[in-house]
């Protein structure tokens, strides 16, 4: 709430008239899904395996997203751009992380060239504190591994 009242703020410091509304969480849940809102607060994708394939398909692919009214489960805000769908099949496919780049480079230059949205702050989906009581190594500055994951990924070691 307090992000959105920050960006009100700002906006109206140089004209650009927003004001905010706090629904209730089935309400925006439905309002975000159905595309029925001007602006919106929202989390895109975790972070994950697929990443950044995810974080690309979820802003800017909009295969399989139904129309406004409709409820969509990624691509909210109804962004078109013909070229994306065949650069991110291409980034699937890539056999090397020298091609998977350079797809990334390209639909990251779409990204960048349209903002289909504002990125407003890093907040991680993945953070986590421990307690060694019972259990102990867990990763720290002396041993850094990766971190727990809450997302069904598994890491073996």
């Amino acid at each position: 709430m307090t992000a959105l009242e920050l960006v009100s703020q700002s906006a109206q410091a140089v004209g650009i008239d927003i004001s905010t509304e706090f629904p209730e969480a089935p309400v925006v849940n439905t309002r975000v899904g159905q595309a029925e809102f001007d602006l919106a607060l929202w989390p895109v994708s975790g972070v994950s395996a697929s990443s950044p394939w995810l974080r690309f398909r979820d802003i800017l692919d909009n295969r399989g997203v139904p129309p406004a009214g409709t409820r969509a489960f990624w691509n909210f805000n109804r962004y078109k751009n013909d070229a994306v769908g065949p650069l991110l099949e291409k980034a699937a496919a890539a056999s090397t992380e020298a091609d998977q780049k350079e797809m990334y480079g390209e639909l990251d230059k779409i990204y960048r060239q349209d903002i289909p949205a504002i990125p407003l702050m890093y907040r991680p989906l993945e953070f986590y504190e421990f307690n060694q009581t019972v259990w102990t190594g867990f990763p720290d500055a002396d041993h850094p591994t990766s971190p727990p994951t809450q997302s069904g990924a598994v890491e073996a070691t």
